[in-house]
């Protein structure tokens, strides 16, 4: 009786220590399992964004429209071998996802020069670290492709506002020919490539009228009819207008 209870004792210590060995190794294998999910993030770095804070500056260069550009510039990540991407919008915001760089600006550069702005505009930037495949240097192995991105800086472009052109007025000197018919000659003085457009009265009739291409207006007409030119006018292509009243010497 006795060795009974011994065996069956024995039974019942023998299953305990079992089902402990086996919650050990469950408990192992969770922590195996644990730390290699640890291993593989770890393995997968985040790449550090751009260091202090990125800048922008418009500036007059040779490729820019009406030769201007935006010179970015940007102390770099802290992670080795990373490039940098620029992204451009015109609203605060609203940059566009495709960056405005052909390739990423090379590991080791800190500045970019945008030579594609157009003037009187507003222009906002933000920048991003990224690890190029292939690239020398290189990244640390596994690290993720892309940084968080920058801070947003915005850079006003200048430019000329060009006046419209002044027109002048014009002078104008009438004056009897010999057969009786009046010689009208006018000019005046309006920008280059300009189209200016005239206009001959008499009698509050239109007695002559067309368009003149010239830095210098020129018109010159020997008139002969019952109604004697009185008022000679002048618009360019503006919209501005200017008339001359003619005196018949």
């Amino acid at each position: 009786m006795k060795r009974a209870i011994g065996l069956a004792v024995l039974a019942v210590l023998a299953l305990t220590i079992g089902a402990r060995v086996v919650h050990a190794q469950t408990q192992v294998g969770v922590i195996d399992q644990s730390l290699g999910t640890n291993v593989a993030l770890a393995a997968a770095p985040p790449i550090a964004p751009l260091s202090g804070t990125l800048n922008a500056q418009a500036t007059s260069c040779t490729p820019g429209t009406n030769g201007h550009c935006v010179l970015l510039s940007w102390t770099p990540s802290t992670t080795p071998g990373t490039q940098v991407n620029i992204f451009r919008g015109t609203t605060a915001g609203g940059e566009s996802t495709t960056p405005i760089n052909a390739a990423p600006v090379p590991s080791g550069t800190t500045s970019y020069n945008d030579g594609t702005v157009v003037g009187l505009t507003t222009y906002y930037y933000v920048a991003q670290a990224v690890c190029v495949p292939g690239s020398t240097p290189a990244c640390p192995a596994g690290s993720n492709p892309t940084s968080v991105k920058s801070n947003e800086v915005s850079a006003v472009v200048p430019g000329t506002v060009v006046p419209p052109p002044t027109l002048n007025t014009p002078t104008v000197i009438a004056s009897v020919l010999s057969d009786g018919n009046v010689l009208v000659v006018a000019s005046w003085t309006d920008a280059p490539g300009v189209t200016d457009h005239y206009i001959l009265w008499g009698g509050n009739a239109q007695l002559d009228q067309g368009p003149v291409r010239s830095s210098t207006g020129q018109y010159s007409t020997a008139w002969s009819g019952s109604a004697a030119p009185d008022w000679f006018t002048v618009c360019n292509s503006t919209g501005q207008c200017v008339a001359k009243a003619i005196t018949v010497q």
